[in-house]
């Protein structure tokens, strides 16, 4: 990796950690005006809509719709070539595709910025 596909790594995970302690503020300020539960479930939506459209795009002109052919578009796509998301395939069988991400930069903000694991 150069320097330069070193830094901008370190800057995308940078950004996908500032979207997550950013869905934390915005959770925080709808639960004070409508609770837990309605702003859960308010930011669950949202963020649903968003990837449904991302989903749409990512897998929405796949020749193969079937689990290899999802596995392999969203591998992919996969930030800094799997880099920022360390991953593994653990199992390819007739009917699926097992992939185990090794780590996630929006848990990590949030579990660095104190949050417990029900928060």
């Amino acid at each position: 990796m150069t320097d330069l596909e070193a830094k901008l790594t370190r800057e995308l995970d940078q950004s996908h950690q500032h979207r997550a302690l950013l869905y934390w503020e915005i959770y925080r300020e709808l639960s004070a005006e409508l609770g837990d539960a309605r702003a859960e479930t308010l930011l669950a939506r949202a963020i649903e809509a968003r990837g449904r459209v991302a989903g749409a795009h990512l897998f929405g002109k796949l020749e193969r719709r079937d689990p290899a052919g999802v596995a392999a578009a969203f591998l992919a796509v996969s930030p800094a070539e799997g880099k920022l998301w360390p991953h593994e395939v653990e199992r390819r069988d007739d009917g699926s595709v097992a992939i185990h991400v090794k780590r996630c930069p929006l848990k990590e903000a949030w579990t660095g910025a104190g949050l417990t694991s029900e928060q």
